[in-house]
């Protein structure tokens, strides 16, 4: 590694950091961002970055999961770190009204499929119990 960066999260009282390293120019490895937590879980930029067609549907989590379809794809500011800029996804849930559209990362969505739609179901059942 020829350089590694840290900076801290914005707000002092949090122990999140972003790593930044990047690696020998001739390496096939390209720059790696991950970020730090409180709990030592490392996520790095490719847990927030995700690849979604215009129009799949998805699972979306708020309050439980539940189906939804993606609409676009932006880049935003990392909120811990505003000069780590970040992919969001803005999703349009089904059965929902288009005000209840919105932004999110990529760790809140997960591909509709048999293992997924299994995950959600056991999810949302365990989320209702507990409300």
């Amino acid at each position: 590694m020829t350089e590694v960066e840290c900076s801290a999260a914005a707000n002092g009282d949090l122990s999140t950091m972003i790593t930044s390293s990047k690696v020998d120019a001739n390496s096939s490895e390209r720059t790696v961002k991950i970020r730090v937590m409180e709990d030592d879980t490392n996520m790095r930029l490719e847990d927030f970055a995700q690849s979604f067609a215009t129009g799949q549907v998805v699972w979306a989590i708020n309050k439980g999961w539940h189906k939804a379809k993606f609409i676009a794809m932006e880049t935003d500011k990392y909120p811990g770190d505003h000069s780590f800029p970040v992919p969001v996804y803005k999703v349009h849930y089904l059965r929902f009204g288009k005000r209840y559209d919105e932004w999110m990362f990529g760790d809140s969505i997960v591909l509709v499929g048999p293992e997924n739609d299994t995950k959600a179901a056991a999810k949302n059942e365990a989320f209702v119990k507990t409300t």
